[in-house]
């Protein structure tokens, strides 16, 4: 992606801030929210993302951060940038709610690259706190008298093999005692919070702990409750997407593979709704290098995301990357056909050698009457048909050189 500066704020900008990475623990170092904070304010994201701005969010309190945003979808989802609309609002500068946020929203590739790698290690707000740190906290504020390996009263134990008790819940809730990279699912986060827990009737069993406690405890189950700092979360290096015999080309290098299974590489015509489409098995070395060309397309808009697979279970998500492939000839294709009423149409359009952007497309019925019209860009577009009754219609394009292409569409009723 090509570096975007097109606001004059960027540059009038007296501060300075490079991308440091302010928490070295053991083997990973990593941002703090301080860190991105410092990246988004000099990116200008402070004139509306603070507190008692108009905005769905702010960033002047950490946790605002995780909320949903005016299309209830998720700002930061932790763990996984792809899923995250921040990173495809300041990739794009669009978002749900409005087609054209530019150019306040475009960010550089070193920011996105900095906020990307935050999320993917859980968006903690400090520093990432290891097992041992926890079960200090833990035996401070008095949790060993129930929560031993001896005492089983609690339902689960804080010791060195506190991973053995995260997928354990407890008779009155849904939630575990640890949801990995999900404190506001987590039994342990609410209770350390609230000072209370459904299956216990003495309030006076549980006292809630210091902010600063809270908020270790916060970010260490963000970042996967990680039990030493051999298990914090590998570091996607780089990812990349290239054009190679016109078929997409992924190139990514890993770091600290250790515990690491497989890579599961996922596929969208849209940045949602993902499909797995191919294994690459871990090399577990300390440095690594990977490729993958996906030979089964070869024209259209692709959205791709790598899934990093541990042994135990656990997984982390790449940011999602874009690629488009040129097409050498006029694509017009629809699907599905014949299509149930009321159900969406997917048509897939391209003009010969990609010399158009965007067409206009009519919707006809069989008596040639334009039931619709709309405009349409290239790669994938939606076209709704819940006004339609049974019968045969027709889409038809004219395309940059003149010609007119149509395509037949029968609707059926459910």
């Amino acid at each position: 992606m090509k570096t975007i500066y097109s606001i004059l704020l960027c540059f009038l900008l007296t501060l300075q801030i490079g991308n440091t990475q302010s928490c070295d623990n053991g083997l990973l170092l990593h941002y703090s929210f301080e860190d991105i904070s410092k990246i988004l304010d000099k990116s200008g994201c402070n004139s509306c993302h603070k507190s008692g701005q108009s905005t769905s969010w702010n960033y002047q309190e950490y946790f605002s951060l995780f909320e949903k945003n005016n299309c209830n979808q998720s700002i930061i989802v932790r763990g996984n940038a792809g899923a995250s609309t921040i990173i495809s609002t300041i990739k794009t500068a669009k978002d749900c709610s409005n087609d054209d946020l530019a150019p306040l929203h475009l960010m550089s590739t070193p920011d996105i690259k900095a906020i990307e790698s935050w999320i993917n290690i859980g968006a903690p707000k400090n520093c990432i706190p290891l097992l041992n740190d926890i079960i200090d906290i833990s035996k401070d504020n008095g949790c060993f008298n129930c929560h031993n390996l001896s005492n089983q009263e609690g339902g689960w134990y804080l010791d060195d093999k506190f991973d053995s008790s995260i997928g354990s819940n407890i008779t009155c809730k849904d939630d575990l005692v640890v949801t990995l990279y999900r404190p506001e699912n987590s039994t342990f986060f609410s209770v350390i919070q609230q000072a209370n827990d459904c299956n216990i009737s003495d309030p006076q069993s549980h006292k809630k702990l210091k902010e600063e406690e809270i908020i270790l405890i916060n970010d260490w189950i963000s970042a996967g409750a990680p039990i030493s700092s051999q298990s914090l979360p590998l570091e996607l290096v780089s990812f990349d997407l290239f054009v190679k015999n016109a078929h997409p080309l992924l190139l990514w290098e890993t770091s600290s593979e250790l515990g690491v299974e497989k890579f599961v590489i996922e596929r969208s015509n849209s940045g949602h709704n993902f499909e797995a489409i191919a294994d690459v098995q871990a090399r577990g070395a300390a440095t690594n290098s990977y490729s993958y060309e996906n030979v089964s397309v070869s024209y259209g808009n692709y959205y791709y995301r790598i899934k990093i697979m541990d042994f135990d279970g656990r997984h982390e998500y790449s940011p999602i990357e874009y690629i488009s492939i040129n097409a050498k000839t006029f694509i017009f294709d629809i699907y599905p056909n014949p299509i149930l009423n009321h159900k969406e149409v997917i048509l897939e359009w391209y003009s010969k050698n990609d010399i158009q952007l965007s067409a206009k497309l009519k919707l006809m019925d069989s008596s040639g009457k334009v039931l619709h019209e709309q405009k349409i860009q290239k790669g994938t577009n939606r076209i709704n048909t819940e006004s339609l009754s049974r019968g045969v219609y027709y889409l038809t394009i004219a395309d940059y050189y003149g010609g007119t292409h149509f395509e037949r569409l029968v609707v059926m009723n459910e």
